[in-house]
C-alpha cells in the first residue's frame, strides 16, 4: 500500500498522521495546513510524534483538519460527482467521435440494420460503429 492510502486512511479515521515532507508535497499539504504533522529528518519526526501525543490541542486540530481534509476531498458525494464528470467526459468523447473501426463492417452493419441507418441520418449518431457502441452491442447486434 502506498503512504498515500494509509494516510488517507488515518485521516479518514480520525488519528493525527505524521509524514515525510515528501509525502504532504503528494497531497500538497504544508505545515500551515496543520492537516498532518510533517517531518523531514529524524529529529523533526522524534519532534513531531513528542508534540502530537503531548499536547491534547494539536491531536485535536490535526484530527478536525484531517477529517474536514477527507469530507472535502474524500466523501461519499466528492467521489461520486468526480466520478460522474469522468462519465460524462467520456460518454462526450463517444458522441463526438467518428470513429469507424471497419469500413466494411460500417457498411454491413447499416445494411442489416435500418433503424440504425435512420438515426445517422436524423443526426442521432455520427455512425453506425457509434451507433453500435452505444446500443447496439448491449442489444446482441453484431458489428
Amino acid at each position: 500500500t502506498s503512504p498515500y492510502n494509509k494516510v488517507i486512511e488515518a485521516l479518514s479515521v480520525g488519528v493525527p498522521t505524521i509524514m515525510s515532507s515528501l509525502t504532504a508535497n503528494g497531497f500538497g499539504f504544508t505545515p500551515e495546513d496543520e492537516i498532518g504533522c510533517i517531518g523531514g529528518d529524524i529529529e523533526s519526526f522524534k519532534k513531531c510524534i513528542l508534540d502530537v501525543h503531548n499536547d491534547e490541542e494539536k491531536w485535536t486540530k490535526l484530527r478536525n483538519n484531517g477529517l474536514d481534509f477527507i469530507h472535502q476531498t474524500h466523501s461519499y458525494e466528492k467521489v461520486m460527482e468526480e466520478w460522474s464528470d469522468i462519465i460524462d467526459s467520456s460518454l462526450e468523447k463517444i458522441n463526438n467521435s467518428a470513429v469507424i473501426e471497419c469500413p466494411r463492417g460500417e457498411e454491413i452493419y447499416l445494411s442489416k440494420y435500418s433503424d440504425a441507418a435512420k438515426a445517422i441520418a436524423e443526426g442521432t449518431f455520427k455512425s453506425g460503429f457509434q451507433h453500435w457502441t452505444m446500443i447496439g452491442e448491449a442489444q446482441g447486434r453484431m458489428y
